[in-house]
């Protein structure tokens, strides 16, 4: 009986460690504005608790979510600025690859821990960049700003 009473007594303090060990809602978020409006963007530990499947499906998404913006918007603008929404689509999305390589390239962003504060989407938009053939010294400059916007947070 007091084996039974040590094994739970073990796996219950095992189990409360786990617990504390599980980043917090304060910790997957990013605020961050946009508009007037103040959003929690998920960011990279967010990313990380997701497996690989989960993160396919958040892109299939957030592509989703771009279609989306651009085909209500379509309906509210005037003709000019239907050229402005293409050209906006065109620079979020990508043809020709798989989910899984925009995944494999946010998944090399994050490998780096000063960029886990950046929201996924902004993530989403370095892969972007990179998968389009944007230089080295763009790319650096445009995660140096991401680390300076997101990392001097309280």
């Amino acid at each position: 009986m007091q084996h039974i009473a040590r094994a739970i007594l073990l796996w219950s303090f095992i189990a409360i460690s786990l617990l504390g060990q599980q980043p917090t809602e304060d910790e997957t978020a990013t605020w961050s504005k946009v508009g007037n409006v103040l959003y929690h963007f998920s960011n990279g530990k967010a990313w990380k608790q997701l497996d690989f499947q989960s993160r396919i499906t958040l892109i299939e998404g957030l592509e989703e979510g771009i279609m989306l913006a651009v085909r209500e918007a379509d309906k509210n603008v005037r003709e000019d600025q239907v050229l402005i929404l293409d050209r906006t689509a065109n620079s979020l999305t990508i043809k020709g690859f798989r989910m899984s390589d925009i995944v494999s390239q946010i998944d090399a962003f994050y490998r780096d821990s000063a960029n886990v504060r950046v929201p996924i989407a902004d993530a989403y938009q370095y892969a972007m960049r990179k998968m389009k053939g944007e230089g080295a010294s763009a790319l650096e400059k445009y995660t140096e700003q991401l680390r300076k916007s997101y990392n001097n947070q309280n």
